[in-house]
């Protein structure tokens, strides 16, 4: 006996195209529209000139920017200068800040570039 698979009237693949096709254009609306940061809020007040607000951040990312400046630096002490120079900076630029990208990820791009510029200074100031 001749035990033949009877294919549906529509193609697998035509139905799975027609529901990746509704996803892909969700994505690529929520791309298109401005990002939600949780710090937005706090990034806004602190524009405004509430330094509370700015505290609060400084709170929230001294222990994940610690570590990174710390892996880079192998030093508690330069580490510990170098927040405080971090910060200062992102507080007098905050007012440049437009939002593109997560508060974060402007902080920890100055964090690099500031620490980075430090390890250069330092190992000149070795050799």
């Amino acid at each position: 006996m001749d035990h033949a698979l009877a294919l549906p009237a529509r193609r697998i693949t035509d139905l799975l195209s027609s529901g990746l096709e509704a996803r892909v254009k969700s994505k690529r609306q929520a791309m298109d529209q401005p990002r939600s940061d949780p710090d937005q809020e706090l990034v806004t007040r602190t524009q405004a000139g509430d330094a509370s607000a700015f505290d609060d951040l400084v709170v929230k990312y001294t222990p994940r920017l610690y570590g990174l400046v710390y892996n880079m630096t192998s030093n508690h002490e330069d580490t510990n200068d170098l927040l405080q120079d971090i910060f200062a900076k992102a507080y007098k630029a905050i007012r440049g800040f437009r939002g593109k990208s997560s508060f974060y990820t402007w902080i920890h791009s100055i964090a690099v570039n500031m620490t980075l510029n430090f390890l250069k200074k330092r190992s000149r100031r070795f050799n």
